[in-house]
């Protein structure tokens, strides 16, 4: 392979590698409560669509339903895996919190992201797909 194809791929592999990482910054802020993380990183007019849900439209929007009421702060996760190309990505992961009564209640989700520019680091949407797992299933679902 041609030493400047070789470099250009592996600049390539460096650049997702990055994104990759920042992905897993954010989608960690919500989950850490680091409200001035996703304030930095979002654009103005963000829109966040829960599958199943009304979107939230704007900053503000998306702020106040991640950090005010619907708090996903409190929340163990795990990232598995992130997938990133051309100022997009996928990150999956599993959640797990106490509801009310004090008893577990685990997640899968699945979040797709596309930022204002493919080398931007500013995200203009969020896609978020979530299933709550049954109590049966929850011991081999990961």
């Amino acid at each position: 392979m041609p030493t400047v194809t070789r470099n250009y791929s592996e600049a390539i592999q460096m650049e997702e590698k990055a994104k990759a990482e920042f992905f897993r910054k954010f989608n960690a802020a919500f989950f850490n409560g680091d409200q001035e993380f996703i304030n930095s990183h979002v654009t103005e007019n963000v829109t966040w669509s829960i599958v199943g849900a009304e979107p939230v439209k704007g900053k503000q929007g998306l702020l106040d339903a991640a950090f005010g009421v619907a708090d996903f702060s409190n929340m163990e996760y795990e990232i598995e895996s992130v997938i990133c190309s051309q100022g997009e990505a996928a990150v999956k992961g599993v959640s797990r919190r106490n509801d009310d009564e004090g008893n577990v209640r685990n997640f899968c989700y699945c979040d797709m992201y596309t930022l204002e520019g493919e080398h931007s680091e500013k995200v203009k949407s969020i896609i978020t797909f979530v299933i709550e797992l049954e109590p049966k299933h929850q011991a081999n679902s990961y």
